[in-house]
């Protein structure tokens, strides 16, 4: 299991924009991985003042062997997306379509929560665009406390938001995306994701015994 993250520069009427976005997938001996832009603009650095903006990173993901079944150790990661357009009520979970993977099953499509099986430290990414004057406003939830948002707006032209969190899970707690804003707007077709939600367990929490006496 491959962890990938891009981050690029957009260019809007007026001024330099800059978004993310984060995807775990499957990766077999020899597959390839690379960033290749759709259509000609151009990418932000600056070598004489040691300014990177552009990054493109990826890590493996180790499965956890303190958990074993059908004897191999258990990975637990998910990364969804949105492959239409859509605006959602407020008070009401983002639901994501198109799944890259859900290993371990945690997160459910009907619901769109992450719910972690084991307890431990995990890693979330989440990401957001529209376009059509209409603001992305959405929040990390982790068992109905508020964890950190995304925000944007502009009067016209593609707006971006992303944000991340590391929170330690007990087995059983939810993670889901909840929509802040009555108009929140999110912008996908099948052949474009860019709104996505992604997670993974980074560590399990010691097993502590109980002590009865």
């Amino acid at each position: 299991m491959t962890s990938i993250s891009t981050q690029h520069m957009v260019k809007t009427p007026n001024e330099s924009a800059d978004a993310g976005n984060t995807a775990i997938i499957n990766l077999h001996t020899g597959d390839k991985v690379f960033v290749r832009s759709r259509r000609a603009g151009g990418i932000y650095g600056d070598i004489g003042t040691n300014q990177t903006y552009t990054t493109f990173s990826g890590s493996i993901l180790s499965p956890s062997t303190d958990y074993i079944e059908n004897g191999q150790a258990e990975e637990i990661a998910f990364s969804v997306g949105i492959s239409a357009h859509h605006t959602q009520a407020q008070g009401h979970t983002v639901i994501f379509n198109r799944v890259f993977i859900n290993h371990g099953l945690g997160y459910d499509t009907k619901t769109g929560k992450f719910t972690a099986k084991y307890s431990g430290i995990y890693v979330f990414h989440f990401h957001a665009l529209y376009h059509s004057d209409k603001p992305i406003w959405i929040d990390l939830y982790h068992n109905f406390m508020y964890v950190n948002s995304i925000y944007g707006h502009v009067p016209s032209g593609y707006v971006t938001g992303s944000n991340s969190a590391s929170l330690e899970l007990l087995q059983g707690d939810e993670v889901f995306l909840d929509i802040k804003s009555h108009n929140t707007a999110l912008y996908g077709v099948p052949t474009e994701i860019f709104c996505t939600f992604s997670g993974y367990l980074l560590a399990l929490l010691p097993k502590y015994q109980p002590i009865i006496g």
